[in-house]
């Protein structure tokens, strides 16, 4: 007998217009990308990743669908809780994205 698909939570991060790097991600929490859709200049429209088997998107904010990135929301716009088996290691990789 087949056995059928499993239900899961895939987290939608929205950012801003006009990104083109997500390495932050990767670097700090070993996130692997899966596929990407770009714009004609090269941005961001969607990117999937994936950290340890664990599914979320990146999507290219629209602002007239109401759908806006923390900073141009001025708040939080996505919470996601990130389970790892060693917190220290994970966290020492951490660094703050560097501005391009």
């Amino acid at each position: 007998m087949k056995e059928s698909p499993k239900t899961f939570f895939a987290p939608e991060l929205l950012i801003n217009s006009g990104v083109t790097n997500l390495d932050f991600y990767k670097n700090a929490f070993g996130a692997v990308e899966l596929r990407r859709f770009s714009n004609d200049d090269g941005s961001i429209h969607v990117s999937e990743m994936t950290i340890d088997g664990a599914l979320f998107h990146f999507h290219e904010e629209r602002a007239d669908g109401g759908k806006l990135s923390p900073e141009h929301a001025k708040g939080v716009t996505t919470i996601i809780g990130l389970f790892v088996a060693d917190v220290d290691a994970v966290m020492a990789r951490v660094r703050p994205p560097q501005e391009t």
